[in-house]
């Protein structure tokens, strides 16, 4: 394919150089500035047609950059490359300055990258190629100099540094070289100067664009299940033969089950007969201790508490059996004794604690009046519990006259008793009485 200049103009062609040259150029050449780059094979600048060769470069004014063609396509130099050449020429007469070489191919047309075998007189040339064929680009080889006459030997050194650690054979990580001549077989060198053989870094290139977002990776597996947590405390309860709590008991309760206790287990042991008790203490992690609790009232569901279960002094229990009068505890009550013996039933008194209860029980008797007129009873009036009599005044009243009654009486644990007052009193039987009135003023507990 060929390009006409009417198709593509560039817009500075660099025309005093490009007429130089032969219509097949071997060597790499600058083509000058385009507004596109060339697609073509074949382009005609200046009425002479010119085959792109690779290693040919250009550049692109859309955007600025420097392109070499690498045989198959252009490539943007996105920052400028340097490169030194160095050849080598054994030749029996002073050489011409060369021509030829390349950024990409920095060797003289005929000469060699490297020393050529032989022993005719060894010449070197040097000259610096850019990427862009911009500053400090050399526009030419340097004159040809002779680095070794005919006969002597020569060679080749290499070093790191320029300076120190010059050795034979070259190394990835030299970045100099100098050559050595002999005139004795080898016994002796002298060597002359050195030449950088490695081009300097060139300037970090632009940060490409952020690629996409990679997919996202699959869940991870789940981790191991964690260690069983510590139980947390318990309330247990136990029974116990002996008559108080004991720490031993407690334990056993807990480690009977299996289980190690725990800060805050509680305990409650308990024993039914003869002597019931019962005790609730936690494990404070050192010792066992009394639990103490304090339960709002009004929250107890009334019949649901039993007496046996609350420590609150004693609790008795009143019932009236009297046809004349209600009879409670710390009640006051009277009944008329006419025509016959009466028995009043003053209480039953139900003690449901484990130590007996005393009772105490005030009775007062007055003898009374008939059609205004006073008349005496024929006997006084005793106190019973149960069956029993526990006390017995004695009294024979006079008209209009009045005697007191005090007594103590002993509720045994966990039993009843009832007690009742008997009017008329006659050797423990009852005898007709008249108008006497009989009046509890005071019933009490104690311990």
């Amino acid at each position: 394919m060929h390009l006409d200049l009417t198709t593509l103009k560039p817009a500075k062609v660099g025309t005093s150089e490009i007429a130089t040259k032969s219509d097949v150029h071997t060597a790499s050449m600058y083509l000058g500035e385009f507004t596109e780059l060339p697609p073509q094979i074949v382009i005609q600048l200046n009425g002479t047609q010119y085959t792109i060769k690779s290693g040919d470069t250009c550049k692109n004014l859309t955007d600025g950059n420097m392109y070499f063609y690498n045989g198959v396509t252009w490539v943007a130099m996105l920052a400028q490359g340097q490169v030194k050449g160095i050849c080598f020429l054994r030749s029996a007469t002073q050489p011409t300055v060369p021509i030829g070489g390349s950024f990409l191919n920095p060797t003289a047309d005929g000469w060699n990258d490297g020393v050529p075998t032989g022993t005719s007189p060894l010449y070197m040339c040097s000259r610096t190629f850019t990427s862009d064929t911009l500053t400090p680009q050399d526009t030419e080889w340097t004159t040809p100099v002779l680095t070794s006459s005919l006969g002597q030997g020569a060679k080749t050194q290499f070093s790191i540094d320029g300076n120190t650690l010059w050795h034979d054979t070259p190394a990835m990580e030299d970045d100099y070289m100098r050559i050595g001549t002999s005139n004795d077989n080898g016994v002796t060198w002298t060597y002359v100067g050195s030449v950088k053989i490695k081009g300097e870094v060139g300037a970090t290139g632009a940060t490409g664009a952020t690629g996409a977002t990679g997919a996202t990776g699959a869940a991870g597996t789940d981790g191991a299940d964690g260690a069983d947590g510590s139980r947390g405390a318990g309330w247990f309860s136990g029974t116990s033969t002996a008559s108080a709590w004991n720490d031993t008991t407690a334990n056993s309760v807990i480690s009977n089950i299996g289980l190690i206790k725990v800060l805050q287990d509680r305990v409650t042991l308990s024993k039914s007969t003869p002597t019931a008790w019962s005790t609730t203490k936690y494990w404070s992690g050192s010792s066992w201790i009394a639990a103490e609790m304090v339960i709002n009232g009004n929250l107890v569901v009334t019949g649901t508490v039993l007496a046996s279960s609350i420590k609150a002094g004693h609790i008795g229990t009143a019932v009236s059996s009297s046809a004349n009068t209600g009879v409670s505890a710390l009640a006051t009550f009277g009944t008329a004794i006419s025509s016959s013996a009466t028995t009043i039933t003053l209480l039953t008194y139900v003690n449901s604690s484990n130590t007996a209860v005393n009772v105490l029980i005030t009775a007062i008797g007055r003898t009374g009046v008939v059609s205004g007129n006073p008349v005496a009873t024929t006997t006084g009036f005793a106190l019973f519990q149960n069956t029993v009599s526990i006390k017995d005044n004695g009294w024979t009243p006079a008209t209009e006259d009045t005697k007191a009654l005090c007594v103590v009486a002993t509720v045994a644990a966990y039993s009843s008793a009832t007690f009742k007052l008997l009017a008329a009193k006659s050797d423990d039987n009852c005898a007709v009485g008249a108008n006497m009135t009989l009046s509890c003023i005071g019933l009490a507990t104690g311990s």
